[in-house]
């Protein structure tokens, strides 16, 4: 009997959402429309696929929203994955000559890079737009050229524009920083047989020593003189 009464309760709720999903574009008559037999058994069908298609998605809930909310979390991670390639793909002012807008060395050696070691579904070059559109075309019109002496047999890698300055600078200035950073480097110390690490000019450092020194305080007074 309770059996009974909960699936009489599940036939009727199914027509009370049949009838308000379908409320908004027309009115559902309480009574199946005339045309005898064929005209019950649809409006009957209809009824119970609604009910299916409920009952399924609840089973399967939440997986049907899953690849929804992926795909809003990793939209953005891709777009900046796909900016820095594009920022890195870029030649930029100090890659063209000032003068004729044809490519430097340095930019025929970036090109080069990009043909050979770039992964090819990111072979795709961008030129930064010049002040003017004739010394654009030019810019363009060179990196062409020179894609065809650097790969004549390979299929023409695209070449777009971009007006977005990507962050660098000049060679020269690149040369320097790395130049002031091996510099600051300390010389480097090898451990000698004995226990003793020797330093670049030739003095020498026990192991208890580096010892007492790690185990100093902030004020530099070892542990031994605190005894």
């Amino acid at each position: 009997m309770a059996l009974s009464k909960i699936l009489l309760l599940g036939v009727l709720l199914a027509l009370a959402v049949a009838v308000s999903s379908r409320g908004q574009e027309k009115p559902v008559p309480t009574q199946p429309a005339t045309g005898g037999q064929m005209a019950l058994e649809n409006w009957w069908h209809r009824v119970w696929s609604q009910v299916e298609f409920h009952r399924n998605r609840v089973n399967v809930w939440p997986e049907p929203f899953v690849p929804q909310d992926r795909e809003l979390v990793r939209r953005p991670f891709r777009q900046m994955v796909d900016n820095g390639w594009k920022a890195q793909n870029t030649l930029t002012d100090y890659l063209f000559d000032p003068a004729t807008n044809e490519l430097t060395t340095a930019g025929h050696a970036k090109l080069h890079h990009l043909l050979t070691q770039v992964p090819p579904h990111r072979r795709q070059v961008y030129v930064l737009e010049a002040a003017t559109q004739e010394e654009t075309a030019a810019r363009v019109a060179s990196v062409y050229r020179s894609l065809a002496q650097i790969a004549p047999d390979t299929a023409p890698c695209p070449v777009l524009t971009t007006k977005i300055v990507p962050r660098g600078g000049e060679g020269w200035y690149v040369y320097e920083v790395e130049q002031a950073y091996r510099g600051s480097l300390l010389p480097p110390r090898l451990s000698s047989i004995d226990g003793n690490s020797t330093g670049g000019d030739g003095s020498s450092t026990s192991n208890d020593e580096d010892r007492d020194n790690r185990q100093s305080n902030g004020n530099g007074n070892s542990s031994q003189s605190r005894r």
